[in-house]
Parts: structure tokens; sequence; C-alpha cells
């Protein structure tokens, strides 16, 4: 949990509210077969407090973007290849190779359209929760 207070921002009127909070829960479940392969679903909520200006001018939004609520699931499916030991003088490495899928439910508050800017040149599908689903491969070594 976060608590903001934005007192220099609203008297200027960089912000709509003296005060703000923003709540983030996260939880995951992983399963991991033989040290080796690793299977994880993971469930994600921001929450928080609205606010009109702050929001439009973090966000980049056209003034209709005034939450930060989301909430969304990642999916990661990794092979650990040297979790039984590396070969000659790396027997220390540790490396993972997978995949990472992320899916939003809702984005900035909203499922459909959250910012108004559809209708836009060049906005795409994007501006959709589900237009900013992401596919992400990587590889990462430890020594």
């Amino acid at each position: 949990m976060e608590f903001q207070k934005f007192n220099a921002s609203f008297a200027t009127g960089g912000a709509s509210n003296v005060n703000d909070k923003l709540n983030s829960f996260k939880a995951n479940a992983t399963f991991v077969w033989d040290h080796t392969y690793s299977l994880t679903a993971g469930y994600f909520n921001v929450s928080g407090t609205g606010d009109q200006t702050w929001d439009t001018a973090a966000y980049g939004g056209n003034g209709s973007v005034s939450s930060p609520n989301g909430s969304g699931m990642i999916f990661d499916a990794a092979y650990l290849p040297f979790s039984h030991g590396a070969p000659g003088p790396y027997k220390y490495a540790n490396v993972r190779v997978g995949v990472q899928y992320t899916t939003y439910f809702n984005l900035y508050g909203g499922k459909n359209n959250f910012d108004g800017l559809i209708g836009s040149p060049g906005a795409g599908g994007t501006h959709n929760a589900s237009g900013n689903n992401t596919l992400l491969l990587y590889a990462w070594a430890a020594f």
C-alpha cells in the first residue's frame, strides 16, 4: 500500500487530489519438476485513487485516464538445463531459458478503449487492455 501527498502539486493545479493511495496485490504459484522444469502462474491487481490531473500527465492520456486500476495474469514456463551440474569449469553455472506471457484483464481502469484513443490514427488495438498482452522469450545466466 502506498500513500501519496500532493500538497504542492494540488496547490499549483498539477493534481486533482491532495491525498492519493495505491494498493498492489500479487500472488504466484510455481511447480518445479526435477529441479529442471518450472511452471508458474501469477495474478496481479493494482487499485487506487483516481486523480484526473495527475494520472493524465503521468500516463500520457487525453484526459479520460484517471485510474491506476489494472489486473491480469502472468504465465511462465522455464527450462533449467544445469540444475544437476554444469559441464567443465562452469559447475556453478545457473542458466534459465523460458517463455513468459502476460495478459491484462483491465488497464488504467478499463477493459475496452480505456483512454478514448481507439479512433485516433495509429492507436490500433493497444488501447484495449488485451491489446497490451505481451509474450517474452528470455534466457539468463548467473554464476
